[in-house]
């Protein structure tokens, strides 16, 4: 298990020449911040040849002015990273150099700016016909067509939404 907390000062903001207008603006240093939370993993070790890792990742972000500042986005373009995060993967070595992998990860919201929740699922077979020599397959993604991970739904066309794809590809590593 491991803690944190941060302390930020002179954090990106969108500042006002003439408030209450709404323009011009500049990019200031007019925000602060503090960020905390945990992060809590396990490994276990279920037989010789399957192993299993659990975890879990909480924080939380909170916002505020500097003095003097006329920001009214609140930290909303800094503010990109869900609350919770947990995973489960399991790697098992088959017989033959088999080894398939499998994990599942479940995002919470951004809600700050809209993106909802997902969970997905990657799964990786590899052959490893010689010490030096592996074959893979590995699918990303595997749930859904593509989902959203960060950046707001704006009507502008140069939104910053990023969508995600689904994805599956080989790979031929030589190890010398």
């Amino acid at each position: 298990m491991s803690t944190y907390y941060n302390d930020y000062t002179d954090v990106r903001s969108v500042e006002h020449l003439n408030p209450p207008t709404t323009f011009p603006i500049f990019i200031g240093n007019g925000l602060k911040a503090y960020s905390y939370g945990a992060e809590l993993t396990a490994d276990y070790q279920v037989m010789d040849a399957w192993r299993m890792h659990v975890g879990y990742t909480e924080m939380r972000m909170h916002f505020g002015h500097e003095p003097g500042s006329t920001d009214t986005n609140h930290g909303t373009s800094e503010a990109q990273d869900p609350q919770q995060q947990w995973s489960l993967r399991s790697t098992v070595d088959l017989p033959y150099h088999f080894q398939v992998d499998a994990a599942f990860r479940h995002v919470s919201t951004i809600s700050i700016q809209h993106v909802p929740a997902y969970g997905e699922l990657d799964l990786h077979l590899a052959w490893l016909p010689l010490s030096t020599l592996e074959l893979s397959v590995t699918g990303r993604n595997l749930l859904h067509d593509h989902h959203a991970e960060f950046g707001a739904i704006t009507p502008n066309p140069l939104s910053t939404r990023t969508e995600i794809e689904r994805s599956i590809y080989g790979k031929a590593a030589w190890r010398f």
